[in-house]
């Protein structure tokens, strides 16, 4: 599938990375719009997204065994559309609060039984809400974040200078060069550990 609109594109990748394109590939007929694709895949596992949602906006309906912060798995959201607790529907801001990742439970009776309850009840809160990212002009939406894009983009030009015929040429060098752009790798294995450093900030459950 193609990246929503927002996401770097191949043009940004071959920009970047030096790189002649034709209709995507380069002359050894790799696909780069298919290698960034896989960028923004292992970007979104790694955060921990849904494997088909990924960071895209999109409805989500999620249940919750209890408590009074509702952390949903994938936000930020953007709105909500019903919070249910055992299937009776609650109030915005009368029962409950929304935050860019979590729903607090705020109904006066049930606060303190929620976080400490004596019989924990299997998914008693639902909630439908729209969440992730969208760079749509119109309506309501939460724009695609530089630093995600600069990381999917870098992701995908560190990807392609490994396989790219001038690196090739010497597969065992710890960096190259190509005309402005050089890329230092230490190792193959960690050529990915700052970038999973500036990702730690997307991680759903991480920091936020």
């Amino acid at each position: 599938m193609a990246l929503a609109s927002g996401w770097p594109t191949s043009a940004d990748v071959a920009v970047r990375a030096k790189v002649t394109l034709t209709n995507d590939e380069t002359s050894y007929g790799l696909n780069v719009a298919t290698l960034l694709e896989r960028a923004y895949w292992w970007a979104a596992e790694y955060c921990r997204r849904d494997r088909e949602l990924g960071f895209d906006e999109a409805t989500v309906t999620e249940k919750f065994d209890g408590g009074i912060d509702l952390f949903v798995k994938h936000p930020p959201i953007v709105s909500v559309t019903s919070v249910t607790d055992d299937e009776e529907e609650l109030t915005v801001d009368d029962d409950y609060y929304v935050y860019d990742n979590y729903i607090h439970i705020v109904t006066a009776e049930n606060a303190l039984e929620r976080r400490y309850p004596l019989v924990r009840t299997p998914q008693v809160f639902e909630v439908v809400y729209t969440g992730g990212y969208s760079d749509s002009g119109t309506g309501t939406h939460k724009a695609i974040p530089y630093e995600l894009k600069e990381i999917v983009l870098e992701i995908a030009v560190r990807w392609l200078l490994r396989i790219h015929e001038q690196y090739r040429m010497d597969r065992m060098a710890s960096s190259v060069s190509i005309g402005e752009y050089s890329a230092k790798f230490a190792s193959f294995a960690d050529q990915m550990e700052d970038l999973k450093s500036r990702l730690d900030h997307f991680v759903v459950g991480g920091y936020w």
